[in-house]
């Protein structure tokens, strides 16, 4: 038996590479894209993004920084404790229904050049924000809901799935509105010399710095103070996971208040057919 589960959990890796595979073949027939300082020596200020700095003199792009990393920190949540709480209300298989926002996240790519057109720069990011507080707060309902019943023969028909799937579906708005957009509006608005240091320092503010103090000094508290020594799984405790997804939803909506108040970019005549593209 424990043999055939480790040969059947090895088969995504299996999968995976095969994909990767396919995806550097692919890689190959790309059009080519030639580093901008090729031949050039490395140096320290653009590992350390010294020439950036200089762009926090806009107030638009500071804010924009501070807030990516504000929005970081409870993100961290999403990856490493949904799966936990599907796990508790029996919304089986994780992974299949987990997928349903990588999906829905692909899909809505193809959707953003017509959403930029129609919303602009600023919109776009707000909604992104505004995502992932109606996130947070779906999972908190979901755990309201209860346990799906094992017994029961489709499991989308239980309130908590509803709400669950739901809270995983906006993934394309949570990611793409304000992740992808806020790498198109940083390529735009910094001087081309600088925009790889600018991308860099924004992943290292958001993916590093953001998801380091979430998991290190939000997270793991407040899951803590949520269940304590509590089983999260144990059906009697489901109910303990709003506990911990509200507190974040509030982190989100004040920066959803700082990003709209404090965020001043002015769009110029031609920008939104800028970033479509």
């Amino acid at each position: 038996v424990e043999k055939n589960m480790s040969a059947a959990s090895a088969g995504q890796f299996y999968i995976s590479a095969g994909a990767c595979a396919v995806l550097a073949f692919f890689s190959f027939f790309l059009p080519k894209t030639p580093a901008p300082k090729k031949g050039e020596k490395a140096n320290f200020s653009d590992l350390l993004f010294l020439n950036v700095w200089k762009e926090f003199k806009v107030p638009s792009f500071a804010i924009f920084v501070l807030v990516s990393f504000l929005l970081c920190i409870p993100l961290q949540a999403y990856y490493a404790y949904v799966q936990t709480q599907m796990e508790g209300q029996n919304i089986l298989p994780i992974t299949v229904w987990k997928n349903v926002g990588t999906w829905l996240e692909a899909g809505m790519m193809f959707m953003m050049p017509w959403f930029f057109r129609k919303l602009g720069i600023k919109k776009m990011i707000a909604f992104g924000i505004g995502a992932w507080v109606v996130r947070y707060a779906l999972f908190s309902f979901a755990a309201g809901a209860g346990v799906v019943p094992t017994d029961m023969g489709f499991v989308p028909m239980h309130t908590a799935f509803f709400l669950m799937i739901a809270g995983i579906a906006l993934h394309g708005f949570c990611y793409d509105f304000f992740f992808v957009s806020g790498q198109i509006y940083v390529d735009e608005v910094t001087d081309p010399r600088i925009r790889a240091q600018a991308q860099a320092m924004i992943v290292f503010f958001t993916q590093g710095v953001g998801m380091y103090v979430g998991a290190e000094f939000v997270n793991s508290r407040l899951f803590k103070m949520a269940f304590g020594d509590k089983d999260p799984k144990a059906a009697e405790n489901i109910e303990l996971w709003s506990n911990f997804w509200w507190p974040l939803a509030g982190i989100a909506a004040v920066v959803l208040v700082i990003f709209l108040v404090a965020f001043k970019h002015k769009e110029k005549p031609g920008d939104r057919e800028e970033f479509s593209h």
